[in-house]
């Protein structure tokens, strides 16, 4: 109850619903938006009154983008906010824009989740923790002296 009062209070209109953990970080990316939830999650009603986005995960098809949406619908994204270095694969990202022969030229784009991180075996989750041979010491390659 407390996290819906706090989005409440910074503009996010939640329908009484239980929160779920997963949705939690999602919605904190939507203070501002109007959102509505349900017991199966939640719907982004407009985005700076602009109507509703189109959400869904970035991925990468050979050099261009393309955003893979619940229902499966592939669609290619194209202008200058369609970068791997603004949303790369694996992002849920919202995105506003016209949509043309199945290309979307996303108008602005917000990142809903980051991608999964995987350690080094594979699998997700952080990467274990390397251990280090003790404090690292800086070193000089020859002694330090005044300047003249």
């Amino acid at each position: 109850m407390i996290l819906s009062a706090v989005l409440a209070a910074f503009g996010i209109l939640l329908a009484p619903a239980a929160v779920t953990s997963g949705d939690d970080a999602e919605l904190l990316r939507l203070v501002g938006q109007k959102v509505e939830r349900s017991a199966d999650g939640y719907r982004i009603v407009s985005i700076a009154g602009e109507g509703p986005p189109v959400v869904g995960i970035v991925e990468r098809v050979g050099p261009r983008l393309a955003l893979v949406t619940v229902s499966g619908q592939r669609l290619w994204l194209a202008g200058p906010l369609a970068t791997p270095r603004i949303a790369g694969p694996g992002y849920k990202v919202w995105v506003v824009g016209d949509i043309t022969g199945g290309i979307l030229h996303a108008r602005r784009l917000g990142i809903l989740r980051p991608p999964p991180r995987l350690n080094v075996s594979g699998a997700k989750g952080p990467a274990p923790r390397r251990r280090s041979g003790g404090p690292r010491r800086w070193r000089q390659s020859r002694p330090w002296s005044p300047p003249s």
